[in-house]
């Protein structure tokens, strides 16, 4: 019996390995690359952009955020504008996405939606990246940037009473280069920053 009992033990030692393996390559199929959440976004530049309804004198400051789909499926995004516009003939895509801007410690959304009502509704392939704006006005230290996003098997998937899956995205505002928070803090509308690139000095 106790020969028995020791050899129990010893099987379920020497499973353990293997079911950590299974796990840690279950993960790394579903990820492009181990290192990177699911989906992430990164700030890239800040640039001045006009809106449509702008004349060319009334441009506004504003950062260009990337997000990467990092998973191996397809990604379902709320898009306006630029829908999955190719830009210089390259696979790179341009869109207005639907984000809110939260109280980083009430959870209360200062600005913004998560949800569209008139929009439309796109996947971005994996391992692809979409750029997207957010006005400096919208930069505030004490608050996040939540994007919402479903993956392919579950769109249109609403239940008939009314429950549905969906997934976030959350950009720390508070995590931005200094200059940039101090820019935003000083003025809703900085006019002299053309296509400044954030270099990896600054921590992005």
């Amino acid at each position: 019996m106790k020969r028995l009992i020791v050899l129990l033990i010893v099987f379920t030692i020497a499973g353990i390995p293997a079911i950590a393996r299974r796990r840690t390559s279950r993960r790394k199929s579903v990820l492009i690359s181990a290192s990177k959440p699911a989906v992430y976004l990164t700030l890239v530049k800040i640039d001045q952009a006009s809106a449509a309804t702008q004349g060319p004198e009334e441009k506004e400051a504003v950062l260009i955020f990337r997000l990467t789909n990092n998973t191996r499926w397809d990604v379902w995004l709320q898009m306006g504008g630029l829908a999955g516009r190719l830009v210089s003939e390259k696979r790179v895509y341009e869109a207005d996405l639907f984000f809110a801007i939260k109280d980083s410690e009430k959870g209360t959304i200062r600005e913004g939606s998560y949800f569209c009502h008139v929009c439309s509704y796109n996947p971005l392939p994996p391992g692809k990246s979409v750029y997207f704006p957010v006005p400096m006005r919208s930069v505030t230290k004490d608050a996040d940037m939540w994007l919402s996003y479903t993956f392919d098997w579950e769109k249109d998937k609403d239940s008939s009473d009314g429950s549905y899956s969906a997934h976030f995205v959350v950009y720390d505002l508070k995590s931005l280069p200094k200059w940039v928070l101090t820019q935003a803090d000083k003025q809703s509308r900085v006019d002299d920053v053309n296509g400044i690139i954030i270099s990896p000095s600054n921590n992005v």
